[in-house]
């Protein structure tokens, strides 16, 4: 069966830039748990977006 999970963690204050944070990191994950896990994909939206600007 696919499971979906959802998460909710602190985020840390950007030092180097002294922002604070204070939202939530949120991270999915979704795997099928009648299945051996044979790898780990991690995705960062937006990571590039501004590249090209």
């Amino acid at each position: 069966m696919i499971i979906n999970q959802i998460y909710s963690i602190d985020s840390c204050d950007d030092v180097e830039l002294n922002i604070k944070r204070g939202s939530k990191l949120e991270f999915r994950l979704t795997y099928d748990d009648s299945k051996e896990i044979e790898a780990i994909i991690c995705i960062i939206p937006g990571g590039a977006e501004d590249m090209n600007s």
